[in-house]
């Protein structure tokens, strides 16, 4: 905390407490929590606002890249990293945050709850303050932030930040602290307080607080992609658009508002003034495309951040299809994925889908109600018996008269017997004295030449080895071989004697 430009963490003394300032007390207590840069080192104090964010003051984490947070109400702790912060001069306010929305360690706790803020209060008005006073580092671990109580005692600006002066007792460990009022909700962070007179703390306020906190996440904010759910979608179909905000690290950041215009084509937007990334970075805008098929380039913002985004409208479906197998064997479990494309052969998402087994045992785990990205699939668990099942696939809307339909034969049984090698279409045999005309490929085949013929007068155009057993080893003839020594071991061939002959 400041002291009269320079810094003084607050401290607070706990007070008699009445409705409804007792209840709001509590509120505020669940959701406050002490600042460390280690257990026994305290830093100040911070407050709960959503999305896995954190205020305090700037001062107590400048220098810091993470902090350590606990809250006894809740049995709570966590890792925060400091998102960003302003100096004293600047506003003196930070954001610190974890990865994940804040959660007790157990089940007999519940979770954090964010504190909303409450505006612009009017002087005079009761008011309190909440925060961890110095000296208390073991009693801060098993207690929840110390309250005290007092009135808003005037408006005070220092250049374009307003600030709040407040009688309620600030000492040294409440900076960045929540100045509360009845309703439990958030009129300043404290900051700084004279120390040479008790009862002048001050607090940055509205309209400089939810302005100043705007100015921390897009300066924290350094990458923004952006990934459209569908490859395309049917014309009035719906796509979303993910958003993600990231800092220079790569951290995601949370409560940056975004927005998009559509800079090419036609289509909409649905709540496109309420979107913001959550405690994840991400925001998801849903595009409401044109009834005609087209493209549409749309412009994406996130603070100072730019980047674009496609989104095809396809014509109406026409063409339904699926990597079904031919057959499957009995009790067996087959993944089918069924593709929706439109006349152009386009993927197309958001296809209103269902299937329905018509015929056949066997059970289904149907798709979801819409393709996603111009695809759905389906479980099918074959029966223990032969026959087989089959589907009708529905894709399209009925009501707009753009369904189509498609039926899926699947065989279950035994696996189809092989097909024999055939021989037609093949090139004419050529002749000679084997008990079959030569056609290419391996062949076992019966000599019914001359007994103890060369093995050449069993060579036609296209073999390129004939080859015998001799119950030890391979005896071989290789026409292109010539006279290689220790190649060609075969010597004659035998009338009606087997050979394997290879032809090319």
């Amino acid at each position: 905390m400041r002291t009269a430009r320079g810094t003084l963490q607050a401290s607070i003394l706990e007070g008699a407490s009445v409705e409804p300032f007792q209840e709001a007390a509590a509120r505020v207590q669940a959701s406050t929590v002490k600042v460390w840069r280690e257990i026994g080192e305290g830093l100040g104090t911070a407050f709960y606002i959503g999305e896995g964010q954190f205020v305090t003051a700037g001062h107590v984490v400048a220098g810091e890249t993470h902090v350590l947070l606990t809250n006894a109400v809740h049995d709570y702790s966590a890792v925060a990293r400091v998102v960003g912060w302003l100096s004293e001069e600047g506003g003196d306010l930070a954001i610190i945050a974890v990865t994940h929305v804040p959660q007790p360690r157990s089940k007999a706790h519940s979770p954090l709850a964010p504190l909303k803020l409450a505006g612009v209060l009017d002087a005079g008005q009761e008011v309190g303050v909440a925060g961890y006073p110095s000296g208390f580092n073991e009693a801060d671990l098993r207690n929840p932030a110390a309250v005290t109580r007092g009135v808003l005692s005037r408006h005070h600006r220092e250049g374009n930040i307003t600030y709040v002066q407040t009688d309620a007792a600030v000492n040294p460990g409440n900076s960045g602290g929540p100045l509360f009022d009845l309703n439990g909700q958030v009129a300043g962070v404290v900051t700084w307080k004279f120390i040479s007179s008790e009862g002048v703390g001050f607090a940055v306020a509205e309209p400089s607080l939810s302005r100043l906190l705007g100015n921390i996440r897009t300066m924290a904010a350094k990458n923004l992609s952006c990934m459209v759910s569908q490859s395309a979608v049917q014309p009035a179909g719906v796509a979303g658009i993910v958003c993600t905000v990231t800092d220079d690290a790569g951290w995601l950041v949370a409560g940056i508002a975004v927005s998009a215009d559509i800079v090419q084509g036609d289509g909409r937007f649905a709540d496109i003034g309420k979107v913001a990334t959550d405690e994840r970075g991400q925001a998801t805008l849903a595009y409401l495309a044109p009834s005609t098929a087209g493209l549409a380039v749309i412009e994406i913002r996130a603070g100072a951040l730019r980047a674009f985004a496609e989104v095809a409208i396809a014509s109406n479906v026409s063409i339904v299809s699926s990597d079904a197998p031919e057959w499957v064997e009995m009790l067996s479990e087959s993944r089918i994925t069924v593709t929706v494309t439109d006349d152009e052969g386009v993927l197309v998402g958001g296809v209103p889908i269902s299937i329905e087994k018509i015929e056949g045992g066997g059970l289904v785990d149907a798709p979801g109600e819409m393709t996603f990205d111009g695809r759905a699939s389906f479980t099918f668990y074959a029966p223990n018996d032969t026959g087989k099942a089959v589907f009708l696939v529905r894709a399209g809307d009925a009501a707009k008269g753009q369904q189509i339909q498609e039926t899926i034969t699947v065989l279950i049984g035994d696996a189809p017997a092989p097909a024999l090698p055939s021989r037609r279409d093949e090139p004419p045999a050529r002749q000679t004295s084997w008990s079959e005309p030569l056609t290419p490929g391996t062949w076992n085949l019966v000599w019914n030449g001359a007994d103890d013929a060369a093995p050449s007068d069993g060579v036609t155009a296209g073999v390129v080895a004939i080859s015998w057993w001799n119950g030890e080893a391979w005896d071989s003839y290789f026409p292109s071989a010539g006279n290689v020594p220790g190649l060609n071991t075969l010597a004659s061939l035998s009338k009606g004697a087997a050979y394997w002959v290879v032809v090319e």
